[in-house]
């Protein structure tokens, strides 16, 4: 593929380069109003973006039956959106909470966006595969083809059982004792785990003897889960308590706690986010959430503080501030004293 790929003639060639490769890309049909693009007109929310003023998307609605309200009439926002997808998504029921994460439960109705995972012949490399290399890392080492990495914490399980939380406890904490039980049923004598920090590993990601590929590590079959119903419930949960909607707030922090047989939580006020934000911590447990999380609320001296980060053989005692990725010195450089770290 070159500079010339589809001008095919020396005449379209001229026309591109010489023209209409100077100017800028101009879109006829983006349903805008001209008005809206003159005033910079800044959308409400992602629906008006979408459903605002898409006739084709509410000729679509109309058609598989959604009500009038839901399309273009005075219906909150964020049901708006919900019905645009078409009732496609729910919130699994509590006994099948474990099962999303397994590989029956791939492209579940709880599951909004995937990473499909598989086992290749030919690629098989660290750097260089088609499969889940997350599974490879995270199961206990030794024992398994596994290295042990990234190993839950016993503050990850206090966490669950202060909230009595057994349905997320069990489907996120697999404890050392029990894969050694569910490895020593499928093989046999097996070797001891060794480099065991915590004595828990993340069995969202564990693949039992039978499930995972064995001799091609690096490809481990289970589909790479990137956005789920529940976080979009507790995004907007988070949005709609710094927009003062209380209400909606509560009802979707709730909505994810049903699914777990967890009672609902109603405080306002700095107690509703803390409730939104413990919320995401046990329901996106091992999924790469929470330290992010707590950096961007600023959060990293309250929930680190007496943890100690290993470094070269010591172990030395988190500090304010540490969590935050120091500015690069070329930034700070070219910003004359603007910026510092």
């Amino acid at each position: 593929m070159d500079e010339n790929f589809l001008l095919q003639t020396e005449t379209a060639q001229k026309l591109y380069h010489e023209h209409a490769a100077k100017m800028p890309i101009i879109d006829y049909h983006c349903h805008l109003i001209p008005r809206m693009v003159a005033d910079d007109y800044k959308f409400k929310s992602l629906t008006e973006i979408w459903l605002g003023g898409d006739h084709y998307k509410w000729r679509a609605m109309r058609a598989n039956g959604v009500p009038e309200e839901y399309i273009t009439g005075d219906k909150p926002a964020f049901e708006k959106f919900q019905n645009e997808c078409g009732g496609e998504y729910s919130l699994v029921a509590p006994e099948d909470y474990a099962w999303q994460f397994s590989l029956d439960g791939e492209h579940c109705s709880s599951s909004i966006l995937e990473v499909n995972m598989y086992v290749s012949s030919t690629q098989s490399s660290y750097n260089v595969n088609n499969g889940n290399r997350h599974v490879l890392m995270s199961m206990p080492r030794n024992m398994t083809i596994g290295f042990g990495c990234a190993q839950p914490t016993q503050a990850l399980a206090d966490a669950y059982d202060a909230e009595g939380d057994v349905i997320r406890k069990k489907t996120t904490l697999l404890s050392t004792e029990e894969a050694i039980e569910i490895e020593t049923a499928a093989k046999g004598d097996v070797a001891p785990v060794t480099d065991d920090r915590t004595g828990w590993y993340n069995r969202k990601l564990y693949l039992a003897p039978g499930q995972r590929e064995e001799n091609r590590g690096n490809n481990q079959p289970t589909n790479l889960r990137l956005i789920r119903l529940a976080e979009v419930y507790l995004n907007y949960a988070e949005a709609c308590y710094f927009s003062g909607d209380i209400a909606n707030a509560q009802k979707y922090l709730n909505e994810v706690r049903s699914h777990v047989n967890l009672a609902p939580k109603n405080h306002t006020g700095s107690q509703l986010f803390e409730d939104i934000m413990n919320e995401r911590h046990l329901e996106f447990g091992m999924e790469g959430f929470r330290f992010f999380d707590v950096v961007r609320v600023g959060w990293g001296e309250k929930v680190f503080n007496g943890t100690k980060k290993a470094e070269f053989g010591a172990k030395t005692p988190f500090s304010a501030g540490a969590e935050v990725l120091p500015i690069p010195q070329t930034e700070i450089d070219i910003s004359d004293g603007l910026i510092t770290n």
